[in-house]
């Protein structure tokens, strides 16, 4: 499926900003062909579009290559590792000593 892949890398060339990281991975299966892209983690959102309307054209436009030739192709966007999507959020400890508060909890609930 090398007219899907080229066709592709034509594309997100001309929207990035950093070229040399793109990657495109192809992977045959029994359901077809599918392309893993990979940009830099500040292109994702040139990549993607708003309301990810640049990505949808884009596996439209290798749906229809892949038709043409017969060959089911699907195009996966892969986040990159360093992404706020793979960061774990930061969780502040806190001190859950309650022996201190329980008589203020017990003395609230009695004018109840």
């Amino acid at each position: 499926m090398e007219k899907a892949k080229e066709c592709l890398e034509y594309l997100v060339s001309n929207i990035v900003e950093n070229k040399e990281a793109i990657r495109i991975d192809v992977k045959n299966d029994e359901r077809g062909v599918l392309l893993e892209l990979y940009v830099a983690e500040e292109d994702m959102g040139r990549v993607i579009g708003k309301k990810g309307k640049t990505a949808d054209s884009m596996r439209t436009l290798i749906r229809t290559i892949g038709a043409r030739e017969k060959v089911s192709v699907s195009l996966m966007i892969i986040e990159p590792e360093g992404s706020a999507k793979f960061k774990k959020p930061e969780v502040a400890v806190q001190n859950n000593d309650t022996s201190k508060d329980s008589s203020n909890y017990e003395s609230a609930s009695e004018g109840l």
